[in-house]
């Protein structure tokens, strides 16, 4: 065995070493958790105080289990390439920010989605046509509102097309479609089933995220992550 292959052996070994510690002091480390504190009791606060909270966390779990099966399967077929990036801006931004990903980013996001732009926009549309205002046939939505929810979804996911990572667009479509059911959600039994769905969604990838060791340093580590597999990032 040449010199150069004994120096390459003992630098992956390393390498692996070091992945191992990272890895192991992240699973250990209760430090990465603490997010998890704040977001239990804004649920528990939620489910006391908002109506319909516990009824938008069953939805948010149900919507986080449709989304990594249809995405897993989209991968699976082809459609979705099947690569993975852990060194990027943005999941560095979701590992260091874990409770921003569960609590702020959803608060923030339905006050102005579904609590600003969707009831603004079914106003517009009743005011622009007055029979808007009636009910889509076979839904206990109004058409109006109807609209207002399927724009509002386009925008939602519109906008986290703009996160910093290769896989902006396939966020972007999982945003838009669940931003859709966000919508529903929000126009038929309030802003506070949206919210809890929304956090459930947000809070299960978070928590999967505080078991990833941070980012690699080195150049080939960077090298063989520099590829994006499909995860329900927090919307």
């Amino acid at each position: 065995m040449s010199v150069s292959s004994v120096a390459h052996s003992e630098t992956s070994t390393a390498s692996s070493s070091s992945a191992m510690e990272k890895l192991k002091d992240c699973v250990i480390n209760p430090r990465n958790f603490l997010f998890l504190i704040p977001t239990i009791t804004a649920i528990a606060l939620g489910v006391l105080f908002l109506p319909n909270f516990g009824l938008g966390l069953a939805a948010g779990a149900v919507m986080l289990v449709v989304t990594a099966i249809t995405m897993s399967s989209l991968t699976s077929l082809g459609v979705i390439e099947d690569t993975e990036e852990t060194s990027s801006q943005y999941s560095r931004l979701l590992q260091n920010d874990l409770l921003s990903g569960a609590v702020f980013a959803p608060l923030a996001e339905e006050a102005v989605f579904r609590g600003g732009i969707q009831p603004m926009l079914t106003k517009v549309f009743q005011m622009i046509v007055p029979a808007s205002a009636g009910a889509l046939i076979g839904t206990p939505l109004s058409i109006a509102s109807s609209i207002s929810i399927v724009a509002t979804g386009i925008l939602f996911g519109a906008v986290h097309y703009l996160n910093p990572h290769k896989g902006a667009f396939q966020q972007a479509v999982m945003a838009s479609v669940n931003g859709v059911a966000l919508g529903i959600l929000a126009s038929q039994f309030g802003i506070g089933s949206a919210l809890a769905a929304h956090m459930a969604f947000n809070t299960v990838p978070s928590a999967f995220s505080a078991f990833k060791p941070s980012a690699m340093d080195t150049k080939e580590e960077l090298r063989a992550q520099n590829k994006f597999r499909y995860s329900p990032l927090p919307a």
